[in-house]
């Protein structure tokens, strides 16, 4: 029985820094700018109140969002400047990324923020025990959350690194294995049509000078699931080493080989039945003389979905 290959130990030193510190250290200068601009814009409306006692809790609520912010920020730099080195997130990557990056820079804020309101007292303005303790704790919970939020992330990508769960099939695990391989190979194609309608959108928002995150996020993502993907589909896990030997298996692998063809097909008329059917109401919209606008709100609405207006569009022109 062949072993499954073994990913190599993701190892911090792994990470190009010289992709990484011009964006963190710029991130950083932000972070100590807004404090005092925090500062000014809460103390304006303190004055408006007229209520001293506002500042404080309200000072310390901003932080919080920022801090959140600035962690969601970080970890985007993380990921983008691993995906300029050629390289897809692994569990590792994300485990070491919480530990050494965003546990540091909620910590490193909270140091800066009880600073700057020491600074404050020093400068006249009463402390306010109460509002200091909740910043703390605030803090340890947004910690907290990071560190389950990415480690719900790594558990995630364990599971696609070891997707089916079995080893080489033998006679009588083949037919369940197929199965798990025609269920990634309509999962694949399912990405592979998603992701040339946002490449698609991006080459239009670009031209009309529109700005592209959402865009750029989606692609990752995407071409993250489809590395996920093929590698599960290929690798010696489970679906992608079978040979069949029996007449019941080489009915199984004459199946997985339709599914392939069909798939392809599929992306090439436009798109799998739900991504047809997307597009089909989105010609309709469109025939009703609704603009791309209309249509991005109508249609997330409709499915649930966050997509902009030219992917809307590049969905339209697929077929």
């Amino acid at each position: 029985m062949a072993a499954t290959p073994i990913r190599p130990a993701f190892a911090w030193e792994d990470v190009d820094q010289s992709f990484i510190r011009p964006k963190t250290d710029e991130l950083g200068r932000e972070m100590s700018t807004t404090l005092f601009a925090d500062q000014r814009q809460i103390s304006s409306v303190e004055r408006r109140k007229g209520n001293s006692g506002y500042f404080l809790p309200a000072f310390f609520a901003k932080q919080l969002e920022r801090t959140d912010e600035w962690a969601r920020r970080q970890y985007e730099i993380y990921c983008d400047g691993w995906y300029l080195q050629g390289r897809s997130k692994t569990p590792g990557f994300v485990r070491a990324v919480c530990d050494q990056a965003i546990v540091p820079l909620i910590s490193g804020h909270q140091a800066a923020v009880r600073g700057h309101v020491d600074r404050m007292k020093l400068a006249g303005r009463s402390a306010n025990v109460t509002a200091l303790g909740e910043w703390h704790r605030s803090i340890k919970r947004l910690t907290s959350s990071w560190k389950q939020r990415l480690e719900a992330d790594a558990r995630a990508l364990e599971h696609i690194d070891n997707p089916s769960g079995f080893s080489i099939p033998n006679k009588e695990s083949a037919e369940p294995i197929g199965k798990v391989r025609l269920i990634y190979l309509s999962k694949l194609t399912e990405v592979n049509v998603e992701l040339e309608a946002q490449k698609q959108a991006l080459v239009f928002a670009i031209a009309r000078g529109n700005k592209v995150p959402k865009i750029h996020q989606a692609i990752r993502a995407l071409s993250e699931q489809k590395t996920k993907l093929e590698e599960a589909i290929n690798s010696d896990s489970g679906a992608g080493t079978f040979r069949p030997r029996s007449s019941g298996d080489r009915q199984l692998h004459d199946e997985e080989r339709e599914n392939q063809v069909s798939a392809a097909g599929r992306i090439k008329k436009g798109g799998r039945p739900r991504k047809d059917g997307e597009r089909k109401a989105v010609l309709e919209l469109r025939s009703d003389k609704k603009s791309w606008v209309q249509i991005a709100r109508i249609m997330n609405k409709k499915t649930g979905q966050n997509k902009t207006k030219d992917a809307y569009r590049a969905l339209a022109r697929l077929g």
